[in-house]
């Protein structure tokens, strides 16, 4: 009995004692793991917090939450008491706790003041816990009940059990818990070496199963660890470290990445700034020397040359800590290298014309407006120069728009080798240059420049397989002889170069106040247009037939406007439209003509004849019109008319310039019914494959490809080309120019759908229109 009550005193002592311990320390070990786990991303918090990157900030705490056991984190800032939680919702961490979860806390420091910059609280599943303190009851309710059975059988065998209990702690004795091995007891017909046999294997059971724990809990950290730099790789944000009394230096993964080096590659301080190219290097030291002296912080923006040879972009922020004789300098640097070569590329298309490499208008006057200002200091002189290429149209239509731009990026390129380094030269649109010549002494100087200029373009250049003969008209305009501002020095340069072309071309002249004339006359020009717009009465349409092929009756009819001037005359389109288009006469001028042909498809109607479709050319300016698509629509209903009837013809340009635009204003047309023809089709930068997209009904081809078709084989092969592409797309094709039998039997060859032209008819008032669809 003694041996019992000794045995059970001693049992339950060992299970006193075996439960505080293994309570106490697994609860030790839970708690310390989650303070390692909350160590391991003090450092990244603080960081990404104290310098505002939320983004990082978030999707730590995401990893966190995703990653481990932790129910719930809450993040607190210092600076605007901002409270974030990640984790379970509508749970508060403090409810949580008083449910026996875990919990830690940490204040978060900025690296660079240590000022606090925020409470970082973390809770912890208990739930692991509360399973492995449930398997250790079990275990050792298992292990109390075998030896009690042990110690029943020890009493009546204590003699026969010395000798398996005496190997059994032998086995026990060479036990590794480094390298845990099952037990191989082989002991038969023993029952009580069989029972401790299987206690003992037990129990080893559960030290495997803490030892696979420990493992999966580093598996875990590392993990977290990972994302982290996961998350500083997607911010592109790298950290370094420097201590310069110990002269150890640390940065961190994402900053290896930046440099492309092998993380495995010791860098220090000084191999650390070799990688600054040489001409940024002493402006860094100089930076951070100050930010030493002074203990503040510093921004830098320097170039780096990686291991792999690339030249990378850097800005970096960071803080001069100084402590008693200690300094630290922290700083987080970031690649900026897209952002910088965007910046640029910005610049360059906000200030540089985009075929040429030239400065474009904005930047010429902006250099001219410098110019002008350190001339008037210096008592000086400067001229601008002003060059319009002779011809330049005729090479585009002829040879096309690519040969165009190859012409005027050589043309560039040939007045910049004339031109002294302190000279601008830029492109201000279409084929015109115009020139910045600072610092001359006198005119002389400016005209000996210009006969430069026209002397190096003189002859044949060869341009891809062309050899053309390029020639230009200059005009030149001083300061301050001929003006004191931007504005008007570019205009009379301008007005001079008109004069040059009215004077032969290939030539320069100097401006004069007689040449002002020339303004007046448009000035004249725009006011007799505008008392015209105000009753439109001076103005009148002329109607140009239409003619099926197949059927060789007239299908419609071409709308243009005439403009009966009391003194000078029949006045047409292109003297007058390009002054109504850029003063927005042209959209007065554009309701009355949509007007006019309306009345006079209601007047066919009423004479019982056959109605036809009228085609009305849309410029720019009314296109853009916002009350363009409502103007149409009163006058389809105010006119009772068939849609159909009504055809708007836009130039291939102008539908290529704005496709968003052009492609909204085509369907708002396309809804009210009406047609839509692309004119001058062949003379732009599209293609039909590209205007596929458009709604369009009819691909109109320009003239300059029809009248030379009969002689030329390549207008001839572009024709028939946009004919059978056209049929491909089921767009209809009209051919414009057709003025002679050879015109016409190759057109139908082509099986062209319509044609109109001279062959047939030139535009006619509308009484000779009737009289003439009368005789047809």
């Amino acid at each position: 009995m003694l041996l019992l009550a000794v045995s059970l005193i001693f049992i339950a002592s060992i299970v006193f004692i075996a439960k505080h311990l293994f309570v106490s320390e697994y609860e030790l070990m839970e708690r310390e793991k989650l303070e390692g786990l909350m160590k391991n991303v003090e450092s990244s918090l603080s960081l990404n917090l104290s310098y505002g990157f939320d983004q990082a900030v978030d999707e730590i705490g995401h990893a966190l939450v995703a990653k481990n056991d932790i129910l719930q984190l809450q993040l607190v800032k210092a600076s605007t008491g901002e409270v974030k939680h990640f984790g379970e919702e509508n749970t508060s961490p403090g409810r949580l706790i008083a449910d026996g979860h875990f919990s830690h806390q940490i204040v978060l420091l900025d690296p660079a003041t240590s000022d606090k910059v925020g409470t970082f609280t973390a809770v912890y599943s208990k739930d692991h816990y509360e399973y492995l303190i449930q398997r250790f009851y079990t275990w050792l309710s298992m292990a109390i009940a075998l030896f009690l059975g042990v110690l029943a059988l020890a009493i009546s065998y204590l003699v026969k059990s010395l000798y398996p209990l005496r190997s059994l702690a032998d086995n026990m004795e060479k036990f590794d818990p480094e390298n845990p091995q099952e037990m191989k007891l082989d002991f038969s017909g023993n029952d009580e070496v069989v029972s401790i046999s299987n206690a003992a294997e037990n129990m080893l059971g559960s030290i495997v199963q803490y030892t696979s724990d420990m493992q999966l809990l580093n598996t875990e950290l590392l993990h977290s660890r990972a994302h982290l730099d996961e998350a500083q790789h997607m911010a592109h944000v790298g950290s370094w470290e420097y201590l310069l009394n110990s002269g150890r230096f640390e940065m961190s993964k994402e900053m290896y990445r930046i440099l492309h080096l092998n993380t495995r590659k010791i860098v220090t301080w000084e191999s650390f700034r070799a990688f600054i190219i040489d001409e940024d290097r002493e402006y860094a030291d100089a930076v951070l020397e100050k930010s030493i002296i002074n203990g503040s912080r510093f921004e830098l923006h320097y170039r780096v040359m990686s291991a792999s040879g690339d030249l990378v972009d850097i800005q970096t922020h960071g803080k001069v800590r100084k402590k008693g004789d200690n300094i630290r300098i922290a700083a987080v640097s970031m690649d900026v290298t897209e952002q910088n070569r965007t910046q640029k590329l910005i610049e360059k298309l906000a200030y540089f014309d985009a075929l040429t490499g030239l400065p474009n208008r904005s930047l010429f006057k902006d250099r001219l407006q410098k110019a002008i200002e350190m001339a008037q200091r210096s008592h000086g002189k400067l001229a601008v120069l002003f060059l319009d290429l002779d011809h330049f149209k005729l090479i585009n239509d002829t040879l096309g728009h690519d040969v165009g731009d190859d012409l005027l990026s050589y043309v560039s390129d040939l007045l910049s080798r004339q031109l002294r380094a302190v000279d601008t030269l830029a492109r201000i649109g279409g084929d015109e240059f115009i020139v910045l010549l600072p610092e001359i002494k006198q005119q002389e100087d400016a005209t000996n420049v210009a006969d430069k200029l026209i002397k190096a373009l003189q002859g044949q250049h060869a341009i891809g397989s062309h050899s053309l003969y390029i020639t230009t008209s200059i005009g030149i305009a001083s300061y301050p002889d001929h003006s004191d501002s931007v504005e008007s020095i570019i205009k009379n340069a301008d007005i001079a170069m008109y004069k040059a072309k009215e004077s032969g071309r290939n030539s320069w002249l100097l401006y004069h106040s007689d040449m002002s004339s020339h303004v007046a006359e448009l000035m004249t020009l725009e006011q007799d247009l505008r008392n015209a717009v105000e009753t439109m009465d001076e103005f009148e349409l002329y109607y140009q037939p239409k003619v099926n092929l197949a059927t060789g009756e007239v299908c419609g009819a071409e709308a243009l406007i005439r403009w009966n001037h009391p003194k000078e005359g029949l006045v047409y389109p292109d003297s007058f439209i390009p002054l109504a288009e850029s003063t927005g006469m042209i959209t007065v001028m554009g309701r009355w003509i949509i007007k006019s042909c309306a009345e006079q498809i209601v007047r066919w109607e009423e004479q019982s004849l056959v109605p036809l479709r009228i085609a009305i050319n849309l410029s720019g300016r009314q296109f853009q019109d916002s009350a363009l698509i409502t103007t149409i629509k009163e006058m389809i209903e105010e006119y009772s008319l068939d849609p159909s009837l009504l055809e708007f013809e836009i130039t291939e340009s102008l539908s290529m310039s704005n496709i968003e635009g052009t492609l909204r204003t085509m369907h708002e047309l396309k809804h009210l019914g009406v047609s839509i023809a692309i004119d001058d089709f062949g003379t732009g930068y599209s293609s039909l494959a590209y205007l596929k997209q458009f709604p369009i009904d009819i691909v109109k081809i320009d003239k300059s490809f029809v009248m030379d078709m009969v002689d030329n084989d390549d207008d001839k092969v572009i024709v028939q080309t946009i004919v059978s592409m056209s049929h491909t797309l089921n767009y209809k094709t009209v051919a414009e120019g057709v003025e002679s039998e050879g015109h016409l039997q190759l057109l139908r060859d082509m099986d062209c759908d319509a044609i109109q032209g001279y062959h047939f008819s030139k535009p006619l008032p509308i009484d000779q229109f009737d009289r003439y669809l009368a005789a047809v």
